[in-house]
């Protein structure tokens, strides 16, 4: 199938050679932007999840699901059927 080994040599090594460089890069800039393995993660799994969970809520729209009437996502209750989120 392949005639000429040491073409395929030659490629095996070029892809190798990438692979590693890709690997240094990847390293290098986990440890720059401070996402290494020593890291601490809270319950929630991400420090996008913690910050998202201790910042106020935030004001929307959402549907009722029992009278589909929309109400502010701040109220526990619909305001027109009273069913509780």
């Amino acid at each position: 199938m392949f005639e000429d080994t040491s073409l395929v040599i030659v490629l095996l090594v070029a892809s190798l050679v990438v692979n590693l460089i890709t690997m240094v890069m990847v390293i290098v800039l986990f440890r720059k932007n401070g996402m290494g393995a020593s890291r601490k993660e809270g319950r929630g799994g991400s420090a996008q999840v913690e910050a998202a969970a201790s910042t106020a809520p935030v004001s929307g729209i959402v549907f009722c699901r029992a009278c589909g009437n929309q109400y502010d996502s701040t109220s526990p209750a619909c305001p027109s059927c009273k069913a509780v989120r």
